[in-house]
């Protein structure tokens, strides 16, 4: 019969490690006892923000350090029921401005929180004032996307975007937008039970200078799909019957 030190020793919680790295840029470790999540801890590298804060989200205590460099968040399980929604205190500096929240709800946002305790200063609008955004379409026509199987009739518009601020120069850049009535075909991702199938790709909007650049990235988008998520030998072309002629 086993003596009560080692019974004790059986009973003991143990704990168990995991670990997970996201392309050699994020470091995440995490614990159990029993089964239940004990510490977390997760460093990420060249994040490019500052932050330091402290919340509450479903029943876990985190606090987190960014300084730009990297970032270093740590979790541990906490008393969730004793303070109702999930809260944050936290100061963070990033697009140009200092975003900050004093016991707010990280998950949603209300028009009624007082700007004292949920709010944000743009230092660049401060200086420069507020950019303001333009476009006008620069050329559209039909157009044809030439694929393997065949060529797909297509919508194609040449835009200028600029944006412009009261003390500051103007920033302008091209995009073509493309619209294709009933899609691109290509496989779906295959992540969920949803994606399994055949998916399409129905419209793009990229940087280019020209409507048939904009065709080209659009084929080459699709073509990386098809490779990506199908393989180039698996996907069944089915070219139309004059097409095959």
């Amino acid at each position: 019969m086993a003596s009560r030190e080692e019974a004790a020793l059986r009973e003991r919680p143990k704990l168990f490690w995991s670990h997970q790295s996201i392309e050699k840029r994020s470091f995440r470790w995490w614990s159990y006892i029993r089964g239940k999540d004990a510490l977390s801890i997760e460093l990420a590298w060249l994040t490019g923000s500052f932050r330091i804060g402290v919340s509450i989200i479903h029943g876990k205590w985190t606090t987190g350090l960014c300084v730009g460099l990297a970032s270093l968040y740590v979790s541990v399980p906490g008393r969730y029921r004793n303070y109702g929604d999930d809260r944050e205190i936290a100061i963070s500096f990033h697009n140009g401005g200092m975003w900050w929240s004093f016991w707010t709800d990280p998950m949603s946002w209300s028009s009624k929180t007082p700007k004292w305790r949920h709010g944000n200063f743009n230092f660049i609008d401060f200086a420069l004032g507020r950019d303001k955004c333009e476009h006008d379409t620069i050329e559209a026509r039909d157009v044809l996307v030439p694929m393997p199987e065949k060529a797909y009739p297509a919508k194609a518009e040449l835009q200028r975007w600029t944006w412009r601020r009261p003390r500051w120069f103007a920033k302008t850049i091209m995009r073509v937008s493309i619209e294709i009535d009933g899609g691109i075909p290509l496989p779906g991702k295959g992540e969920n039970s949803w994606d399994c199938g055949d998916d399409a790709t129905f419209s793009i909007t990229c940087m280019a200078k020209s409507i048939p650049e904009g065709v080209g990235i659009l084929v080459g988008s699709v073509l990386r799909d098809r490779v990506r998520y199908g393989g180039w030998s698996e996907w069944v072309w089915k070219r139309e019957p004059e097409a095959a002629a």
